[in-house]
């Protein structure tokens, strides 16, 4: 049997070394992987311009080609190992198998540095290992190879696990930001509350974020004032203060930094609102327009948020007024909020239609679209966007044809059916004329079976689905009580999709293909559920 290795190691040396207090070491490049491990000492370290602090259990893990500078400090000598290692990639057997290598260092551009915890465990292998390059023969050798994996072993979980707990530390100092946004924030104070230095907070902070502790905080402090300034009753004084600028003045000119225009401009040009009444979340085209409407429709029975608000609209939905669409909506609902305008479907079955023309004169009434594009184009030319639509709807295709391209060793391997179980319905999706058949038909490149012509849907009942007897079968929009009911009746253990378990349940309530951020949500999520099931 073959093993499906991306990559081997092969020792070079493990060597002992140390530096007198004081030294300084010329500036070096390594030839080889790296391994250098810290037993006693302190000074500092250069790495491609990176400082780096040098004690005892410290671990840096180099690629060849980097440049490096250390130091001693002036009252103690540094003691340390030294290993050196090649990496030797192999051919991979099948194109779907993926194993993480054990080496720490692999698939970073940038050195790895760390504390050991197990540092008994490192010393003591670090030690054979020196003995081991003394030696002479093929069992040593090989015994050798065996004892560097167990080093790159320990040194990844160990790696991994201290990346787990920072990125943990991390995301609470994250999250204390955007809760506490609006208080006298000491930013000085976090890598305390991380539990870390403040240089290895700084650092890791960077990495997660692209940003310093104290940009990202000046952002959420801007986003935010962006939400409050769009709401025309807020002056800019109490915009400012609400976010946690004392000087208005000051607050002026950290905004135009970040948003490129002034406060009282950004009023004006955002600033226009707007109601959305609709069966569908036309909010998520306002939003990719970067508008925030002051009310939309939310379905808190479907949803899991408490604004009842999708899970990937919900934050962007701070401050907005839900409107519970389960329900009927009456105008008055929402002419206390003071519109400029209400965006608002024409509802089918509904004879509400004339109640709103007659109570709301600033009310635009429009139907349907086929896809979501056409709703995108539509409000874009209602609020004079037309252009930024564009630019949402190609981001978006290029979202698609990198998705398809990742799922095209699953999509290709046979015919696939869709299928929604809603109440006491069994519903097939046809190849198009609805924007999910269109994102897996289409977009994705997933098969439909021959059988599978129509268009939108159609109401089957089980004994059709069994006639048809579907390859593979995508369950989508439906109740985990209403799958696990059909899956117990008889018939349905005769489909062959459900004899050999290709049967596809992803967690699909809150996917929405009818606007830009629902499709973009789709695609993230489709893409991670099918590459971890189809494996």
């Amino acid at each position: 049997m073959r093993a499906p290795f991306e990559f081997s190691y092969a020792l070079v040396s493990c060597k002992r070394h140390s530096f007198q207090a004081g030294f300084r070491l010329r500036p070096i490049r390594p030839h080889t992987v790296a391994l250098c491990y810290i037993t006693k000492g302190s000074g500092t370290v250069l790495i491609d311009d990176t400082p780096h602090d040098i004690e005892p259990g410290a671990c840096f893990m180099l690629q060849p080609g980097m440049f490096i500078e250390a130091s001693a400090a002036q009252d103690n000598d540094v003691h340390f190992f030294l290993l050196q290692y090649i990496e030797v990639k192999l051919p991979v057997p099948e194109r779907n198998i993926r194993i993480k290598p054990a080496d720490p260092q692999h698939g970073e551009s940038r050195p790895i540095a760390f504390l050991v915890v197990a540092q008994v465990t490192v010393l003591s292998v670090l030690e054979q290992l020196e003995q081991l390059m003394l030696e002479r023969g093929h069992g040593a050798w090989l015994c050798g190879q065996a004892m560097l994996y167990e080093l790159l072993y320990v040194l990844h979980s160990d790696y991994e696990s201290q990346k787990q707990n920072r990125n943990e530390s991390i995301q609470r100092t994250i999250d204390f930001m955007e809760q506490r946004y609006m208080e006298r924030v000491q930013v000085g104070k976090l890598p305390d509350m991380a539990g870390m230095t403040s240089s290895s907070y700084c650092r890791a902070f960077k990495r997660k974020t692209g940003m310093t502790p104290g940009e990202y905080l000046t952002n959420v402090r801007v986003q935010r004032a962006k939400d409050l300034l769009s709401m025309s009753h807020h002056s800019i004084k109490d915009v400012a203060q609400g976010v946690g600028f004392q000087d208005e003045l000051y607050f002026s000119r950290v905004f135009k930094k970040s948003a490129g225009l002034s406060p009282t401009i950004y009023m004006k040009k955002y600033g226009q609102r707007i109601a959305v009444v609709s069966k569908l979340f036309l909010q998520d085209h306002l939003l990719a327009l970067g508008i925030k409407p002051i009310a939309a429709p939310s379905f808190p029975n479907y949803c899991s948020t408490a604004s009842g608000f999708p899970v990937y609209l919900h934050h962007l939905l701070h401050g907005t007024k839900p409107l519970n669409a389960e329900q009927h909506i009456h105008p008055r609902e929402v002419l206390t909020m003071a519109p400029d305008y209400i965006l608002k479907m024409n509802f089918k079955l509904n004879q509400d239609n004339q109640v709103w023309t007659d109570m709301t004169a600033n009310t635009i009434s429009f139907d349907g679209f086929a896809s979501w594009h056409g709703y995108q184009r539509y409000i874009a030319k209602m609020v004079g966007k037309e252009q930024e639509a564009e630019a949402v709807i190609r981001n978006i295709a290029y979202m698609e044809e990198q998705a398809k391209e990742i799922l095209r060793p699953i999509t290709r391997t046979g015919k696939w059916t869709i299928v929604r179980i809603h109440e006491n319905d069994l519903r097939i999706q046809g190849v198009s004329g609805h924007a999910i058949n269109d994102l897996f038909y289409g977009s994705f490149g997933f098969q439909p079976e021959a059988e599978v012509t129509h268009s939108f849907y159609k109401c089957i009942a089980l004994s059709e689905l069994v006639e048809l007897n579907p390859e593979r079968i995508i369950i989508l929009w439906s109740q985990r009580d209403d799958v696990m009911k059909l899956q117990s009746n008889p018939l349905w253990r005769e489909l062959r999709a459900a004899r050999e378990n290709r049967v596809y349940v992803p967690d699909s309530f809150e996917w929405d293909p009818w606007g830009p951020f629902g499709q973009a949500h789709m695609i993230r999520e489709s893409v991670k559920y099918f590459q971890q099931q189809c494996r």
